[in-house]
């Protein structure tokens, strides 16, 4: 499916949505989405300098949280 159908499509399904707290959160959503997209496409020194200070943080000892919580929790809050 190419890029224009996709966008197509979600414009679509954005139409369908009724509930106004629906609506809010997919604002949201995609404000975050857009907020952050720079970091997925480029190495600016702002992410690379966040994750170096992630990378020695770990190696220090710092406590991570175990893919399964994660996956426990996430699905926790979406069911709610």
């Amino acid at each position: 499916m190419s890029a224009l159908d996709l966008r197509d499509l979600l414009h679509k399904q954005i139409d369908l949505l009724e509930d106004p707290d629906d609506i809010h959160d997919l604002f949201l959503t995609v404000n975050d989405f857009l907020g952050h997209r720079h970091l997925w496409k480029k190495e600016t020194p702002e992410f690379m300098e966040q994750l170096r200070r992630t990378v020695e943080s770990l190696r220090g000892g710092a406590a991570t949280i175990p893919d399964s919580q994660v996956m426990r929790e996430a699905k926790e809050w979406i069911t709610k």
